[in-house]
């Protein structure tokens, strides 16, 4: 069995939490299902990275960047994770079953930033009565 676990910095206007981990609550039974999500997070959070850059209004005095920047959000929208309403804070992942799952991606944010994202493998708790 096999979960994502999300690493993250987090905080306010004045603190940072450094390394907050927090595994995503889907268990896959497979390698290749989690390694799929574990793409969608990064290519996701590529664009977010990005697509904050423009809404900081760093492209928007540059004609060429502002035209690049929207075809980067055009060219999103053809990817298996993007989300119509707030592609920036949502994304789709896989189920085990091949179903939809929409997670809001709580490692972006305006004091959010995305630390990593890993496989681990679940073992197996054992109960004794």
């Amino acid at each position: 069995m096999f979960k994502v676990k999300i690493t993250y910095d987090t905080g306010d206007s004045f603190h940072t939490e450094e390394g907050i981990e927090t595994e995503l609550e889907e268990t896959y039974t497979t390698l290749k299902r989690a390694e799929e999500n574990l793409n969608r997070i990064k290519e996701h959070y590529e664009f977010y990275d990005t697509l904050d850059d423009y809404n900081r209004g760093w492209y928007f005095n540059d004609a060429k960047k502002k035209a690049a920047m929207e075809k980067i959000i055009e060219d999103a929208k053809s990817k298996p994770w993007y989300v119509k309403n707030h592609p920036e804070y949502s994304l789709k992942l896989l189920l085990n079953n091949g179903r939809i799952w929409q997670i809001s991606a709580f490692w972006c944010g305006h004091f959010e930033r995305l630390v990593s994202a890993e496989i681990v493998v679940e073992t197996p708790k054992i109960k004794f009565n």
